[in-house]
């Protein structure tokens, strides 16, 4: 099936918006140059998300599916019994490293590096919060959207992460 972009980046949207977990700094590096770059987990979820759709592998994608939701599963459990900040972003560096494996058909060829919070970058701190007002809003909840997108403390990142857990583990 020949879909176009458009199409291809509402359904991006459409599940990225429900994602059970908000976007994490990954280390990476551009293509162009070859050098280190923070990128966004939502953005490396989406271009993996967009291929196996244009693939079209019905055996792959039902493999993909079962694990993804298997890993879903284990990762509510693990954030309900999460105690502390460390705990909770250590369940959603775990989940957000075994979901992007699960794109890849040669998962141990791959390492995938998400990075303390601190780390990331004004672009990644601004989609967390943009994330996380996204969530409100799904929630029927009021949102932090009155924000100013400018200057993002790292407090205020570990904050919206907790924010983001305790949503997720309400739909548990």
């Amino acid at each position: 099936m020949n879909q176009s972009a458009e199409y291809y980046a509402y359904v991006r949207s459409m599940i990225m918006a429900e994602f059970p977990c908000p976007p994490l700094p990954v280390a990476g590096s551009k293509h162009e140059d070859s050098s280190r770059a923070i990128l966004n987990s939502h953005d490396m979820i989406s271009v993996f998300m967009i291929t196996a759709m244009q693939m079209n592998n019905e055996q792959f994608n039902a493999a993909r599916r079962a694990r993804q939701e298997a890993l879903e599963t284990a990762y509510r459990q693990q954030l309900a019994k999460a105690s502390t900040f460390e705990d909770i972003y250590r369940a959603m560096s775990s989940f957000t490293q075994e979901y992007i494996h699960s794109y890849m058909l040669h998962s141990g060829d791959t390492h995938v590096a998400v990075l303390p919070p601190e780390h990331a970058s004004v672009p990644v701190r601004r989609q967390i919060l943009s994330f996380t007002n996204a969530s409100a809003i799904l929630a029927g909840e009021s949102t932090t959207a009155g924000d100013p997108p400018g200057d993002i403390s790292d407090e205020r990142v570990r904050g919206l992460i907790q924010e983001c857990a305790k949503r997720i583990i309400s739909c548990v």
